[in-house]
């Protein structure tokens, strides 16, 4: 069941004074359609989402000539007010977290979106403690975690009655769900593998090729001007 905006806004005004306030954040946070300023701020998370998507491809497309002559402080400055705010967002989530019930700390922190939302920030703050290593490949592996910032996209769905209501429905028919994913991938392993058996009827046995074929290809290759010699008709 969805739970309804208007009963949330009446368990908010029926708090006790220190937790109202907890409550009032809540709602601004978690229910866009309680008020226009919390709508607005949405839209506002929504905008630095895809902005610093956009930033962290932009930032490795050194071979562009206008990205070159961008300033790497105006990423930096970016991805700052990107991760700043997402990171007050989400401890203003973890404060509320017990605000319309008790909930222990460690399930509130497990669940998905939270940990999508602690991936997305984790990255930045570790760039920072690193300093000058940053740049080795652990720490650029570590970086792609900030893609997973497009997932809180889907989140937004909950502005929306029907984007809701068909969350539930797909929440209800799990179960039948999971049948349609076990036969499809019991189908392509299956046409997968018959593909596979099927193309390599058309090639030639490996002991029948000529021996030192591959070193003399090789050398070839090397030797040709384009750098590229195709191979004879045969061994296709």
């Amino acid at each position: 069941v969805v739970e309804d905006n208007n009963d949330v806004v009446s368990r908010v005004a029926m708090l006790p004074a220190n937790k109202r306030l907890r409550g009032k954040i809540l709602l601004f946070i978690e229910h866009p359609e309680s008020s226009t300023p919390a709508l607005w701020f949405s839209v506002y998370i929504l905008f630095l989402i895809v902005s610093s998507i956009v930033v962290f491809l932009l930032e490795r497309e050194k071979h562009v000539a206008w990205i070159r002559e961008i300033d790497g402080n105006v990423w930096f400055g970016i991805e700052i007010l990107c991760s700043a705010t997402f990171t007050v967002e989400y401890l203003a989530r973890v404060a509320g977290r017990n605000v319309l019930g008790d909930v222990q700390i460690w399930r509130f922190l497990l669940k998905p979106e939270m940990l999508c939302d602690a991936l997305a920030i984790v990255p930045f703050y570790a760039d920072l403690v690193a300093g000058e290593a940053a740049g080795t490949s652990v720490f650029k592996v570590l970086r792609v975690f900030r893609l997973v910032r497009l997932l809180r996209v889907f989140r937004l769905g909950r502005f929306a009655w029907g984007m809701r209501l068909m969350t539930v429905a797909v929440q209800k028919s799990f179960q039948a769900l999971w049948i349609l994913i076990f036969w499809l991938a019991v189908g392509t392993l299956w046409f997968s593998s018959a593909l596979y058996y099927f193309e390599k009827l058309a090639c030639p046995p490996y002991d029948d090729l000529e021996p030192g074929y591959f070193f003399d290809h090789s050398e070839r290759c090397s030797e040709s001007s384009d750098g590229f010699d195709p191979a004879p008709p045969h061994y296709l």
